[in-house]
């Protein structure tokens, strides 16, 4: 993936276990071996969140690129508390300035808030499996991503970081910046619909628990 920052020898020392907190308030200071060492926590599970959310290498890396360039310049302006969070809002915020270039999308309205989760991989297999099995992993993953790709985005960004990324419905709340009572609809509906693609493609039924299948 293509980076803005230069490259930098982090040290292999005490300084390397500091919280993510302490790196980014190091980074606001100019320090920029921080801020790589921040880069390297969390650049594969922004890159994730971007590829689901936008259905293309080509725009996750640059989405990718955006949310960390924005973080460095906004770096200041961080108040203190988990910074994962805070990254993932920005590069939600990049996905949907992405989104917005391709055309206008309508917005959920609220709904029911039941549960029901799905289990949905993170991409990038490990390169070292198994050449069939990870070949499998990619088609597997290229599949989900076409179930993905036809939810609303609202819909979709709210069941990957209910779902995949694991983020309680108050902490989706805050990284997207609405009612907790919104985030719950939006999964909901995501979900409802996505079992039923789901359900319908062979290559990802699997993905289905054999209860939920007839639901």
């Amino acid at each position: 993936m293509r980076r803005f920052w230069q490259k930098v020898d982090f040290q292999a020392d005490s300084d390397r276990a500091t919280d993510d907190e302490s790196l980014l308030l190091a980074a606001a200071q100019g320090n920029l071996n921080a801020f790589n060492e921040l880069v390297m926590r969390h650049e594969r599970v922004v890159y994730n969140l971007c590829y689901r959310m936008l259905g293309t290498a080509q725009e996750a890396e640059d989405a990718t690129q955006d949310t960390f360039l924005k973080a460095w310049q906004a770096a200041k302006s961080f108040r203190g508390g988990v910074v994962r969070p805070w990254l993932m809002r920005i590069a939600t915020n990049r996905c949907y300035d992405k989104l917005r270039s391709r055309t206008r999308y309508p917005v959920d309205s609220l709904a029911t808030d039941e549960d029901g989760s799905i289990e949905i991989p993170l991409i990038d297999p490990d390169n070292n499996a198994d050449p069939v099995a990870r070949y499998e992993a990619l088609e597997l993953s290229e599949s989900l991503q076409a179930c993905l790709d036809q939810l609303q985005p609202d819909q979709r960004i709210a069941v990957l970081l209910c779902d995949v990324h694991k983020y309680s419905y108050d902490e989706a709340a805050t990284i997207l910046g609405v009612p907790i009572g919104t985030v719950k609809s939006r999964a909901f509906r995501g979900r409802e619909r996505l079992r039923d693609i789901l359900s319908s493609n062979p290559h990802t039924r699997e993905l289905i628990s054999p209860a939920q299948r007839s639901l």
